[in-house]
């Protein structure tokens, strides 16, 4: 979310908004990004449309106006109303599994007699009530309104038909920024800007298991890229060649000798970055750090062979670096037996997955009570930290901040009261958050 100028947000339309929507929804309204949704699986029995519109709006406090308007869901969805072209897009699910469903368009207007061919007179009544409903309550797009966030178009469909993805990408394009100004310091970068700038967002190791290969995936913010370039690193401060540049699409990597501002490319990677980092030409510049969010899940990991212990800290470091999990380490125990923690339990899966695959490790992940993570920072050089008696877990992550672990809001509520007032308490690692982004997240 760091890197891109604006964003797909797809909304499952039986389960709604999902608590890591409105996380990651929170990080986009930090930097104004454009949102664009895709209201998905409308050839299932889903909730009403009107209700979806309204938890859009309530819980993500964003407004939701439809470009396209579903008629019926689950065996009697028909199809979809695009209200800026004024055409039907009727939808026919194919007789074979997994192929795309047929698809045929018709412009006319709601009232008009000849979609009675394809519709029920009911669902004609009821569309015609609900495009009024919209046209007076919403009104029409206003671009500016949506390039600050404030509104997103919203499109209905059904990807696993690819029904509504075509006309979906369509709109994308049209109200999809240009590549934008990004903030750093001492000044914000424009994109065209001559100098060459670009931040790190990304890391990601063995795309290609067979060479072991590491990349470090950059956003272009300014200038020409040229492959086997050399740049200036912010945080090394020293010169830093930029080679074997690749661009991907899905699994497929493709060698680039040129790019420019809003691109993606991926850099080979012999440890010299780190998300965040800054890399440019001409005079010095920083971008903003990227947020990090806190961790809600943790673990430990136990070994079936012990013999795999090398291996299983190699992936875990790796895994750590790329930003999929967060390490944190108890003093007294050391890099031994490490908790783990991540935002989502999804992100352990592929944890787990990635270390049997890259790595041949197979390993149990234990399950731990905790819900919190809490970074603390003293004030006072005359108070340590690990002298502190929280009958909790005190812990260190990979930068070296001590590091609280509580069970429940209540219990961190608790250690918070009865700590002293010389000690901070910080939701994110100080190392990898602004002190604005550790007050939002």
């Amino acid at each position: 979310l760091s890197a891109v100028d604006s964003v797909i947000m797809v909304i499952d339309c039986v389960k709604g908004v999902v608590p890591q929507t409105r996380k990651l929804l929170e990080v986009c309204r930090m930097r104004n990004t454009p949102v664009i949704v895709f209201i998905n699986k409308m050839d299932r029995e889903a909730r009403g449309t009107f209700e979806l519109l309204e938890e859009i709006e309530k819980v993500l406090r964003i407004t939701a106006n439809p470009v396209t308007w579903p008629i019926g869901m689950g065996p009697s969805f028909r199809g979809v109303y695009h209200r800026l072209s004024k055409k039907f897009y009727f939808f026919e699910a194919s007789e074979k599994a997994g192929q795309a469903a047929i698809e045929r368009s018709l412009p006319c207007d709601p009232t008009s007699k000849e979609l009675l061919e394809f519709i029920e007179p009911e669902q004609q009544e009821k569309l015609v009530e609900e495009i009024d409903l919209l046209e007076s309550a919403l009104g029409p797009f206003k671009i500016d309104e949506i390039l600050k966030g404030q509104v997103t178009p919203a499109l209905f469909g059904s990807a696993r038909n690819n029904f509504g993805v075509p006309t979906f990408l369509d709109v994308f394009k049209e109200f999809a920024p240009a590549p934008q100004p990004k903030t750093a310091s001492p000044a914000a970068v424009r994109p065209e800007e001559p100098r060459f700038s670009a931040f790190v967002f990304k890391i990601q190791a063995n795309m290609d298991k067979a060479h072991r290969d590491r990349m470090a995936i950059l956003r272009i913010c300014s200038g020409r890229f040229e492959r086997d370039m050399d740049v200036k690193h912010a945080r090394l401060e020293k010169t830093v060649r930029l080679s074997h540049s690749k661009q991907f699409l899905a699994q497929d990597r493709s060698t680039i000798n040129e790019a420019y501002a809003g691109d993606i490319i991926g850099i080979h990677d012999p440890g010299n970055f780190r998300i965040g980092d800054t890399v440019y030409t001409g005079p010095i510049v920083r971008f903003e750090n990227i947020p990090q969010f806190s961790p809600e899940r943790f673990g430990k990991l136990r070994l079936r062979d012990p013999i795999k212990r090398k291996q299983l800290q190699k992936g875990v470091e790796q895994l750590c670096e790329e930003g999929l999990v967060q390490m944190f380490v108890q003093p007294s125990v050391g890099l031994q037996d490490p908790i783990l923690g991540v935002v989502g339990t999804l992100q352990f899966d592929v944890m787990m997955f990635r270390l049997k695959d890259e790595y041949g490790v197979d390993a149990v992940l234990d399950r731990l009570p905790y819900t919190h993570a809490r970074w603390l920072r003293c004030n006072d050089p005359a108070v340590k930290v690990q002298d502190l008696d929280l009958r909790v877990p005190l812990v260190k992550d990979s930068h070296g901040h001590w590091v609280v672990l509580a069970s429940s809001e209540w219990e961190l509520q608790y250690l918070q009261k009865n700590s002293p007032a010389t000690i901070d308490w910080l939701p994110t690692s100080e190392a990898a958050s602004a002190a604005a982004q550790v007050e939002i997240l």
